[in-house]
């Protein structure tokens, strides 16, 4: 069992990962959490992985729509933004 934090990239269930140990194909299960102390599991599969950017795209289909990451344009970005920034582990 391999356990790694991912990321909401579209409510319709899409998640970047870092790729680890996962192939393209592989069967994993995603855990969100859906309140302080409740945990909903879904299935999901890795439809890429990609060790040159050491990513994986993981896909699931959840019940309703998730909160997901949204995604900006750094020309627009000023010094109070918050941001998420994603690299590949060294």
């Amino acid at each position: 069992t391999t356990l790694a934090a991912a990321t909401c990239v579209s409510p319709k269930g899409y998640f970047l990962t870092p790729v680890a140990t996962l192939a393209a194909g592989d069967a994993v299960t995603v855990v969100l959490n859906v309140g302080e102390k409740d945990e909903k599991s879904l299935p999901g599969k890795v439809l890429d992985a990609d060790r040159g950017s050491g990513f994986a795209l993981v896909k699931v289909d959840p019940p309703a729509p998730l909160a997901a990451v949204e995604f900006g344009d750094e020309t627009k970005l000023t010094e109070t933004d918050e941001l998420l920034a994603f690299a590949p582990p060294n």
